[in-house]
């Protein structure tokens, strides 16, 4: 993996999933979380449905999350409206300093 120009690592939700019941599920997460922390990546949980699911991949130490707890899919043609009804205001942080800019994936 520190082959290649990675910048995070997601989380498969099959492994995911099995979370809440499977210590081995649970183990590989761990170790994968740690392996990418460990190459300066982060990671990415997929798959996340419920707030249980959310505090164990947290705990797990990934740092960020995909699923329907945030938001179900939805079609691109409603990507302008999205766009136009955003309250960048609000949302927006302070002004960071450009060292804390980093690529990501979409």
């Amino acid at each position: 993996m520190s082959q290649f120009p990675l910048d995070e690592i997601k989380i498969d939700m099959s492994f995911v999933k099995e979370l809440k019941t499977s210590r081995k599920a649970r183990a590989v997460v761990r170790a994968v979380t740690h392996l990418a922390h460990e190459l300066g990546l982060s990671v990415v949980a997929e798959g996340i449905e419920d707030a249980e699911t959310e505090g164990i991949v947290a705990a797990l130490g990934c740092d960020h999350g995909q699923g329907y707890l945030f938001g179900r899919p939805q079609p691109a043609s409603i990507i302008p409206d999205l766009i136009r009804q955003w309250d960048y205001a609000s949302r927006a942080p302070s002004a960071l300093p450009a060292s804390n800019l980093r690529r990501s994936s979409i």
